[in-house]
């Protein structure tokens, strides 16, 4: 396994063997963090499996890098290679623990802001950011559902994987009591338009996403493993509407202009892992399509954590905070504040990550060099496995 540090003033080159319990140190912490049944049927199992595997990967992968420079670090920027894409790098231990309900564990979230990117020359070479013509400062599309358009995504179901948790193999039919209000709040918050349930349409989205400067869309996402141009959004089902499943494929050949979408929507950054090209997710979608800067789910999010989150998140973006700070005040909010003993589990908030460009909003910035100087603190952890048979292609494809 090699890393690859980079700071504003140093490069540095880790190698280490890959340890026969390596990938099956991966899983584990991938499972415990990200598989719901897992944490709540089997959870004495779960938390082992996290404590162990939680640390155990920070000294793997960070230890060295972070102890490795003398420069003061306060956020890292992620480049990641194989299955190591799945992972939230902030739910790692700085130092072991043996209570995951403890409000005092040592995440890696207490002392770093973390973002990803889906390759080093996205840090090099930013995408353009959003275009000062665009209409609307946040365009907001959030559905609780109504049994009609659940059904229909039941029977609309293009492919054996298409309408199912990448990571359970459930069909996500669910209403989200709390989606629709989510994006009320924000809205209300940020200024800018919203359209809720019936009006949440594929139709509208597509007509107003791309006059707005900020897009989120709170409902339900699909991921299908096979077809990775078919994974989806699903909105509203009304009379007018024959497809309301937005795909993949219906982003690539479109121009956003963007600056920041949010995807408060299961799964959005999970996908098949392909050889060359990463994790194949429906969030890669909005990059192709000129998006800078995502916030995309690793698994299937709970809606009533997520929605406090992402308030929390626009709020400190609001005040001028960078992407990647807010998302990680939002989630110490979260634990601090908002979640019972049940819930500070990573499970719960662990899964919605920043990718791209994490500077603060384009009114706040005053010019490039913040950017530069807010992002480039570490960048790295680029992974390279000398055989292909360490780590098969399809390691989390499907049900765990």
């Amino acid at each position: 396994v090699y890393t690859i540090a980079l700071t504003h003033a140093s490069f540095q080159l880790y190698r280490r063997p890959v340890s026969p319990l390596f990938f099956g140190e991966v899983e584990k912490f991938r499972r415990a963090v990200s598989d719901l049944d897992f944490v709540k049927n089997r959870p004495q199992e779960a938390e082992a499996a996290y404590l162990s595997s939680a640390h155990f990967l920070f000294d793997y992968l960070l230890e060295q890098p972070l102890s490795g420079t003398a420069e003061k670090i306060t956020s890292l920027v992620l480049v990641t290679d194989g299955v190591l894409g799945y992972l939230p790098f902030e739910a790692l231990l700085a130092q072991p623990a043996d209570n995951w309900k403890s409000l005092h564990l040592p995440y890696v979230l207490h002392n770093y802001a973390v973002s990803y990117a889906y390759a080093a020359h996205f840090l090099v070479k930013p995408q353009t950011a959003a275009s000062a013509s665009t209409r609307y400062e946040f365009a907001g599309f959030g559905l609780e559902y109504d049994t009609h358009t659940l059904n229909a995504a039941f029977t609309d179901q293009r492919s054996p994987g298409d309408g199912q948790a990448a990571n359970s193999g459930r069909p996500l039919l669910g209403k989200l009591p709390f989606s629709a209000q989510e994006v009320a709040d924000i809205t209300e918050m940020m200024g800018g338009k919203c359209w809720l349930d019936d009006a949440a349409t594929k139709e509208n989205f597509l007509e107003y996403a791309s006059q707005a400067r900020i897009i989120h869309f709170a409902g339900h996402g699909f991921t299908d493993a096979r077809q990775p141009l078919n994974s989806s959004l699903l909105f509203a089902k009304t009379a007018a509407v024959t497809d309301c499943r937005l795909r993949a494929a219906d982003l690539y050949g479109r121009q956003l202009q963007a600056e920041l979408a949010v995807l408060s929507a299961c799964n959005t950054g999970y996908g098949e892992l392909q050889k060359g090209e990463g994790i194949m997710s429906f969030a890669r979608a909005f990059s192709y399509a000129g998006v800078p800067s995502l916030v995309m789910s690793l698994w299937s999010i709970t809606d009533a954590s997520s929605a406090s989150i992402f308030r929390s998140f626009y709020n400190h973006l609001k005040n001028g905070e960078r992407k990647d700070e807010a998302l990680r005040q939002a989630k110490l909010a979260y634990l601090q504040y908002e979640a019972t003993p049940e819930h500070v589990l990573p499970v719960y908030w662990a899964g919605a990550v920043v990718v791209g460009d994490v500077a603060a909003l384009s009114k706040n910035r005053n010019n490039k060099a913040l950017y530069m100087a807010g992002l480039l603190v570490l960048a790295g952890l680029l992974f390279f496995f000398k055989s292909k048979a360490l780590v098969p292609n399809t390691a989390f494809s499907g049900a765990q």
